[in-house]
């Protein structure tokens, strides 16, 4: 029996140091430490990239609303090259989204 349970806890492991990878870089994040901290915490760590918030999801949607109208874009950083500063709300939809 002890056999058995030390033969699948590494198994186990494993399997959770995968899927918080995966789960972490499907929602935008880097993988790699998840990778490891699923690794070193198993599933626990699983358990906090399944809580991650899905980057890709909020950048997507924040590009929809605005080209819908419902969000004011954001102003650009004063760190911004000066060509994009002066842009107003159409021409920066123009430009991300490629339309004429």
């Amino acid at each position: 029996m002890e056999f058995f349970f030390l033969l699948l806890l590494p198994l186990l492991w494993v399997a959770c140091a995968a899927y918080s990878g995966q789960v972490a870089s499907s929602k935008g994040h880097d993988g790699v430490p998840w990778a490891l901290g699923g690794f070193l915490l198993g599933p626990l760590a699983l358990l906090a990239a399944v809580g991650l918030p899905d980057l890709k999801l909020r950048k997507y949607l924040r590009l929809l609303a605005e080209h819908q109208g419902a969000l004011a874009p954001e102003a650009p950083p004063t760190g911004m090259p000066s060509r994009l500063r002066g842009e107003d709300a159409d021409a920066q939809r123009r430009r991300i989204f490629g339309v004429k």
